[in-house]
């Protein structure tokens, strides 16, 4: 039986991305209000990070966690994601970004759904290529065999950076897209923290809105009925 697993990678270029995905809100990281939300899927999670001194906070709380983890070297974040998969046995990978607190865990389980239907070990599904969600809502689900090709055959800088670009561009021109889109276009919005700013943002979703209860549609309805709202989290 193939080894499904979610893998959420990140490594902090400064000192002051660090301290991002662990700032509190309600008395919890935001980090944990991710990995939560991730455990609801029923897959198991996987942190990757980098080697730099600057991971070492997210290396300890996956440890105290009891979380699996691996760390290696920051600059090839394709060589990164695919020793982890391989150190975890995964055969289907779902790469996420701790960035995503919000992160919904039943779009994630029906996209693992539809993939498996397709039964199709050539096959890209995601949410972030065309997007129409909310950024910070974004995944994306492919093969272990996917990944070890891009990961042999990829030479470009950005497709070593960022992973999956040589997946998605179908560069070996073997492999087939599916893009999940929804009806309204709503990758206005954002309820990522990748930017220090963001995160009093995302704070005030969870504290007022107890935003890390609600789903993806609750949470871009609320954005969506209360402009000031949605003008904070552009």
């Amino acid at each position: 039986m193939e080894k499904i697993g979610i893998i959420t990678q990140t490594y902090t270029r400064t000192p002051n991305a660090s301290g991002i995905i662990f700032r509190k809100s309600k008395e919890r990281p935001l980090l944990e209000y991710h990995l939560s939300r991730l455990k609801q899927t029923g897959f198991e999670t996987a942190i990757s990070t980098s080697i730099n001194a600057e991971d070492d906070e997210l290396a300890e709380y996956a440890r105290e966690k009891g979380i699996p983890f691996l760390r290696s070297a920051a600059e090839d974040a394709l060589g990164r994601f695919h020793a982890t998969a391989k150190a975890m046995g995964y055969d289907i990978l779902v790469r996420v970004s701790p960035t995503c607190p919000l992160i919904d865990p039943h779009l994630i389980r029906n996209a693992i759904e539809k993939y498996l239907r397709f039964s199709n070990p050539r096959l890209y599904i995601s949410n972030t290529v065309h997007p129409s969600f909310a950024e910070g809502f974004g995944f994306e689900i492919f093969s272990f065999l996917l990944l070890d090709e891009a990961f042999k055959h990829a030479k470009d800088l950005r497709d070593r950076q960022e992973v999956t670009p040589y997946i998605f561009r179908n560069t070996s021109g073997l492999n087939e897209c599916y893009h999940i889109r929804q009806g309204e276009d709503n990758s206005r919005l954002r309820v990522s923290v990748d930017r220090p700013h963001d995160v009093e943002h995302v704070c005030r979703l969870i504290e007022d809105y107890n935003a890390g209860e609600l789903d993806y549609h609750s949470i871009e309805q609320l954005l969506l009925g209360d402009p000031k709202l949605a003008m904070l989290t552009t």
